[in-house]
């Protein structure tokens, strides 16, 4: 696919052993991880797993743009589920740890959970949660956060971080540039991050 010019992207929860990663890299345009939540106890009860190799990943990729000349463009996507991982407090070191360790342009997507399959008994995710969840990832400095799974667009556009102009409007499956200038918003001439 990368020799046809094909874009490679992957959706991964982010257990990927150093060395595979490393190999990964060097065929991959973007990732997007799935950050499940921010406490050892989460992912050890309901994930059957560590949460340090999943940081160790977005760590890697972090590290890997960096350095290298064939960057990978790298967002983040949260799954809030009521009663297990939606504590504000562990939201709020999640995002700081972003801020501090990747900085404050990596997107990062809350979405909203719907009962399933072992988890029908869990309602879905309420939006005033998520809206908060969003609010305290801006208040930490990240720059472009999403609420997704929802059915107001307003809450998945994307805006310019230095005047708040619109920029990508989306809706369902739909997107629209429509204040953009290559990666520069229209309004005010902000570089914006991303990949157009």
């Amino acid at each position: 696919a990368k020799k046809k010019g094909i874009q490679n992207i992957i959706v991964s929860n982010g257990y990927i052993e150093e060395g595979t990663l490393k190999e990964l890299l060097r065929y991959i345009d973007e990732a997007n991880i799935d950050l499940k939540g921010f406490t050892e106890s989460f992912y050890k009860t309901y994930c059957g797993a560590t949460l340090a190799p999943v940081l160790r990943t977005i760590k890697q990729i972090h590290e890997h743009n960096k350095k290298s000349k064939k960057k990978c463009w790298l967002e983040l996507t949260n799954l809030i589920i009521p009663g297990l991982n939606d504590n504000p407090q562990d939201i709020k070191n999640m995002c700081e740890w972003v801020v501090k360790t990747i900085g404050t342009d990596v997107p990062l997507h809350f979405s909203r959970f719907y009962p399933y399959y072992r988890a029908g008994d869990i309602s879905p995710t309420p939006i005033k949660t998520l809206v908060h969840a969003q609010k305290i990832a801006q208040d930490a400095g990240i720059q472009y956060v999403y609420v997704g799974n929802v059915s107001d667009p307003e809450l998945q556009h994307t805006y310019c971080p230095h005047c708040r102009a619109l920029l990508v409007r989306r809706g369902g499956y739909d997107t629209t540039i429509v204040g953009l200038t290559r990666n520069t918003c229209k309004g005010c001439g902000e570089k914006i991050a991303g990949v157009f």
